[in-house]
């Protein structure tokens, strides 16, 4: 994408598990533009300061939401367990390949 989008939003924290992750929840319009161009993660501004940030999709948010506190837990703790950045990582990817 060559153009610029702009948009006012408001960056917060998301729990998953023992850890927490900054998100910046997106407009649908920016959202949608986004995804039409096939991006998967973006580079920009906030407040000045360059980011290059991870775009997710919320189907994903919503199949998490659904599933009860026990089974979440049962889903993270291989997550949580693992010993290298590396086998979280392949771990979270299979997690969410296979939300139910």
């Amino acid at each position: 994408m060559s153009s610029y989008l702009q948009f006012q939003g408001q960056v917060r924290p998301m729990e998953w598990g023992k850890y927490v992750y900054t998100v910046l929840p997106l407009p649908d319009e920016i959202a949608n533009a986004l995804k039409s161009e096939g991006a998967w993660r973006v580079e920009g501004e906030i407040n000045d300061h360059p980011v290059n940030l991870a775009l997710r999709q919320s189907k994903v948010t919503d199949r998490w939401s659904a599933l009860t506190p026990g089974k979440q837990r049962g889903l993270l703790h291989p997550i949580n367990t693992a010993r290298r950045a590396e086998t979280r990582a392949k771990r979270i990817a299979k997690m969410i390949v296979d939300l139910p």
